[in-house]
């Protein structure tokens, strides 16, 4: 009696808005993991990025998805807020 193992894959990122340079590498490991489920925070992509980026395939995402003004408030500024803010707990 022979058992088969199966493996499920799944690709994680962080956001999807622009076709960029993590985007770049998600696309590599769409090319070679095709079956992969893939997960984010939110997915705005367009069409053009979709089909490039994840094959056409929607992203399982969380709630922030549906937040109102997503796209526009926490996504183009998180990048600047992250570095204006003071790490918590660091010595000084």
């Amino acid at each position: 009696m022979t058992i088969k193992l199966i493996m499920k894959t799944a690709i994680v990122h962080d956001w999807f808005t622009t076709y960029a340079g993590s985007e770049r590498c998600v696309e590599s490991f769409t090319n070679i993991w095709k079956d992969a489920d893939i997960f984010s925070l939110v997915d705005f992509l367009n069409e053009k990025d979709r089909k490039i980026i994840l094959k056409g395939k929607h992203a399982k995402t969380t709630f922030v998805q549906n937040l109102p003004f997503a796209i526009k408030t926490a996504f183009r500024t998180s990048n600047m807020a992250r570095f204006r803010m003071p790490a918590i707990g660091a010595e000084r």
